[in-house]
């Protein structure tokens, strides 16, 4: 049964995608040479998903992932994916067949996509230089599924792509990587900017936050790699 899969969420798994760009693939560290769950796009929206421009086309590769724990059901799973033509989607780990809900967010490639599941914060960047906060909303799913709400929030614009976004662990900043080679900073209460950080002299392709949420870490192409102590956390009084 599809709700005994949500046992799946317990332990650590791996997210690739597959043969097929649009497919993706978990695997679960004792299930060898086979994925335990497939994880595709549909090509019409159906149940428990929200409406899609273009629906009935291919979403592309997916170009970004990001797994996450339920909110409201301690060790169960789920994932956040942003695809080619700049689609986000969200699964839950019991529910393989479909995502519960998918937008097309941007207007090219999602690059990036966070989930920090606590506050039911998330966020996707691409390569539109759009960065957008979204709400994630899983429900309780105590007897049936319930449509995941996939809310847009705040949304910023720029000239020049972003090739990544992360979240702090405490859920209060992201940042994202800047094709024109600056790391920007913003706060994740309304998507105000707080800080354009210039190291890099060409693009930035990734961006994370150290676990301890004291540094960001941040690579471009021009083979470097620049750590940040930006807004640390302030110490529990």
């Amino acid at each position: 049964e599809e709700r005994d899969q949500g046992g799946l969420g317990r332990v650590g798994m791996v997210a690739l995608p597959g043969e097929d760009p649009a497919v993706i693939h978990m695997w679960h560290p004792h299930s060898g040479p086979h994925s335990v769950l497939q994880l595709s796009m549909p090509l019409a929206a159906g149940a428990h998903t929200l409406p899609v421009a273009g629906a009935g086309k291919s979403c592309g590769m997916c170009m970004s992932m990001a797994p996450f724990l339920h909110p409201q059901n301690a060790g169960q799973g789920g994932l956040m994916a942003g695809y080619e033509d700049g689609t986000v989607a969200v699964w839950d780990f019991r529910f393989p067949g479909a995502p519960l809900a998918f937008s097309r967010s941007h207007s090219d490639a999602a690059l990036g996509v966070a989930v920090h599941s606590e506050s039911k914060k998330s966020t996707s960047a691409g390569a539109d230089g759009k960065v957008l906060l979204l709400s994630l909303d899983m429900g309780k799913h105590d007897e049936e599924v319930e449509a995941t709400v996939l809310k847009q929030k705040q949304a910023q614009q720029f000239n020049q792509g972003i090739g990544d976004v992360a979240m702090r662990g405490d859920g209060r900043i992201l940042a994202t990587a800047g094709w024109d080679g600056k790391v920007r900073v913003f706060d994740t209460k309304a998507l105000r900017p707080l800080a354009a950080l210039k190291y890099h002299t060409s693009t930035i392709t990734c961006v994370a936050f150290s676990p301890d949420n004291h540094l960001l870490a941040s690579s471009a192409r021009d083979a470097n790699i620049a750590l940040w102590a930006v807004f640390p956390p302030k110490a529990p009084s």
